[in-house]
């Protein structure tokens, strides 16, 4: 009897979901730009690990147009946002929420000379 029910105890923990933390979603930001210098961008979320995002996300630039993607960054289970000027500045950046991911993301892109806005923002689901 005891054997059955150490059985039936391996049998519900194998069927249950895995722990909070082998759920946390990867994502990546992957920046290239088109003909004429407007930007194209990548950005997957949700992924199972580091290289499915960084793959769904140059995906998702190359279908904006962009001859060339690279992988700006990568996230686990946060907020990312991307801002880039006119010319080839960017900054990507992540936080606890939106706005601190898009403030980081808008500082890390601004020098002396640049106008950066953000072209995307997205928290983890």
């Amino acid at each position: 009897m005891k054997r059955l029910r150490f059985l039936a105890l391996a049998v519900a923990l194998a069927c249950a979901a895995p722990p909070a933390f082998a759920q946390s979603p990867f994502g990546a930001v992957v920046l290239g730009r088109i003909s004429g210098g407007e930007p194209s961008w990548g950005l997957a979320w949700s992924a199972r690990g580091y290289d499915e995002a960084g793959e769904r996300a140059r995906d998702e630039c190359y279908e904006r147009g962009a001859a060339a993607c690279l992988i700006v960054g990568y996230a686990r289970a946060s907020c990312g946002a991307l801002a880039v000027d006119a010319g080839n500045g960017h900054g990507a950046a992540w936080g606890e929420s939106l706005e601190s991911a898009e403030r980081a993301a808008l500082s890390a892109c601004r020098a002396p000379g640049r106008t950066c806005r953000i072209v995307v923002s997205r928290c983890a689901e």
